[in-house]
């Protein structure tokens, strides 16, 4: 009897949240400071509370890959063997 192992790594799409706190003087002002860092790509993670919504993931397709595999399955000697486009 033969045993052998494989590893299965597949591309999937998860959302993921984090929780923040602006402090400003009014709703308005909170509302318009968290847009504009997330507009300019400016949030820090680092001092929030962040979790992976793990109901949400998804298969990644491969057009959403640009073209470029999404599943690849290894042996045990860690040659791809198999790629999925």
């Amino acid at each position: 009897m033969v045993t052998k192992r494989y590893m299965l790594d597949e591309k999937q799409t998860i959302w993921f949240r984090s929780h923040h706190k602006i402090e400003a003087e009014t709703e308005e002002e909170c509302d318009r400071l968290m847009i504009e860092m997330v507009e300019k790509g400016n949030v820090d993670y680092n001092n929030s509370e962040t979790e992976y919504l793990y109901d949400t993931v998804e298969d990644m397709s491969v057009m959403d890959n640009d073209g470029q595999a999404t599943k690849e399955l290894r042996d045990d000697t860690s040659e791809i063997w198999y790629n999925v486009r």
